[in-house]
């Protein structure tokens, strides 16, 4: 439908064929970049919460030496 209305545009057969299709936004552009900034500060702010959530349990990737570490021995090291 808005190729039609393009093409009869361009042929000249629509009154007022020099003013453009524009459709307005529901809000100034200004407030589209400020929504789109305040969106990726959250999620820099949910990102820097967990920044240290997997040094939080080390015994679960074998590193940890401890009385329930398993078959390696407490002063095996690397």
């Amino acid at each position: 439908m808005l190729s039609r209305a393009v093409v009869q545009a361009a042929d000249g057969e629509v009154d007022g064929a020099h003013e453009m299709l524009v459709n307005e936004l529901p809000f100034d552009s200004f407030y589209f970049g400020l929504i789109a900034f305040s969106a990726l500060i959250a999620v820099l702010l949910l990102t820097y919460a967990f920044r240290s959530v997997g040094t939080r349990h080390p015994d679960r990737d074998g590193m940890h030496e401890g009385p329930h570490s398993g078959p390696h021995d407490a002063g095996s090291g690397h």
